[in-house]
């Protein structure tokens, strides 16, 4: 975060969002990194706590800008994430998708998977899939900020290597996208 012109602040992402914040009232910009462990930590909620304090900031006073990162499409999680998610957040069931994961040679021949437990067939463990996108517009809102001054670009880096980098999708083999923002002078 900073009110100084001139300089600008700067967060790498690979399928973590960018989250941008400015002020214009009070003449701020900040920018957080919100992959699932910060925004579990409430960075952005946090941050705009550090920009009231610091600079004066008023929630309503904000325009925020969430940019590409995994989306729920394609996020999938372990049961430790929607836990942790779970026991900081009331709204946490709304952030998460459950499937069950498909196996064709399981659906197609299934008494392979034959079992001794009933009722007779093993399951295939669930897919959790969480959307951050939504957690962390949640927490913009929850912090005051109004929903018309928050733009989501709506871009989900897995789904588009094309165009973005994706740390999942490319099984770490990939380039970072920077986030900016600044004060001009």
């Amino acid at each position: 975060m900073t009110d100084v012109q001139g300089i600008l602040l700067a967060v790498l992402t690979a399928d973590c969002l960018p989250v941008v914040l400015a002020d214009s009232k009070n003449r701020a910009v900040g920018v957080f990194h919100a992959g699932w462990r910060g925004t579990v930590k409430r960075i952005v909620e946090k941050g705009i706590g550090e920009m009231q304090r610091w600079f004066g900031t008023r929630p309503g006073d904000l325009r925020a800008a969430i940019g590409p990162g995994i989306r729920g499409c394609c996020y999938q999680v372990g049961p430790e994430v929607q836990t942790a998610f779970q026991s900081q957040f009331a709204y946490a069931e709304a952030l998460f998708r459950e499937t069950k994961a498909r196996d064709e040679i399981h659906e197609k021949y299934p008494l392979l998977f034959l079992t001794a437990r009933a009722p007779g067939h093993s399951e295939l463990p669930k897919q959790i899939f969480l959307d951050l996108a939504r957690a962390n517009r949640r927490q913009l809102l929850d912090a005051g900020v109004v929903a018309k001054n928050i733009a989501d670009l709506g871009f989900c880096t897995s789904c588009r290597v094309d165009a973005f980098f994706s740390h999942r999708k490319e099984k770490g083999m990939t380039g970072r996208m920077m986030a900016a923002v600044g004060i001009r002078a």
